[in-house]
């Protein structure tokens, strides 16, 4: 059983003791999904864990540490297998594509990219393009020969991309497809004060979506991710 209050930005969650009965090796993913799960609604910020009404300063089964409240800095299906050494190094939250039957749903990763001076923002788009380890499951629909022509530029919470022709799923519609643009979206406004993307291909704007709609307006994140809504 669990109960959830949620006051001031805080997510308290009370579990009971049958919450202990997990697997030692899953207790960084439960860790990890229980944080992000409950901080993508707008009302909650940070996570308290509890165990029968006693607050949880470290996981029960294998004793990973709680220090406090939780947030999304805690990263999640953390991979650090592209840098040999994490010093001099920033941590960023991209989302790939996963394949469930006929369904793909989107995975957010924690990577560790090296810190050289870029742009947080081209490092998110630069680790989109690259994809995640080859030995992963999960998968990118950017095209290698996809950039940037110029820096993004952000602005009252909108940050503006600009990127070559390769960023097409459709040359001859100039169509962004649903997987490029959500992927974009959702990584980007993991990052605070971006509330919004905005699409060009070589200064342009006369883009559309799979649904041939224009998407010359900024896009927003949406509430709730892979529910099928956005």
């Amino acid at each position: 059983q669990v109960s959830v209050d949620i006051q001031d930005g805080v997510a308290t969650v009370d579990f009971s003791k049958e919450f202990a009965d997990y697997a030692p090796e899953d207790e960084l993913k439960i860790l990890q999904a229980i944080t992000y799960t409950l901080t993508q609604f707008d009302t909650v910020d940070r996570v308290k864990l509890q165990l029968n009404g006693n607050p949880l300063t470290e996981m029960p089964v294998n004793g990973t540490p709680i220090n406090g409240e939780l947030t999304r800095n805690i990263g999640i299906n953390i991979d650090t297998s592209s840098v040999a050494d994490i010093t001099n190094t920033e941590s960023i939250t991209v989302y790939y594509l996963a394949q469930a039957n006929d369904n793909s749903y989107y995975v957010p990763v924690t990577k560790r990219v090296k810190n050289e001076n870029k742009n947080p923002i081209v490092m998110i788009v630069d680790e989109l393009i690259k994809g995640p380890k080859l030995t992963s499951e999960l998968y990118t629909l950017f095209m290698p020969d996809v950039a940037l022509v110029e820096d993004p530029m952000i602005e009252d919470g909108v940050v503006t991309l600009n990127f070559n022709e390769n960023i097409y799923g459709s040359y001859e519609q100039k169509l962004v497809t649903k997987q490029v643009l959500e992927s974009l979206v959702l990584s980007l406004t993991e990052q605070e004060g971006i509330e919004a993307v905005s699409i060009q291909v070589n200064g342009e704007t006369d883009l559309v979506n799979w649904d041939g709609e224009t998407i010359a307006e900024p896009v927003t994140r949406p509430k709730h991710v892979n529910t099928g809504s956005f």
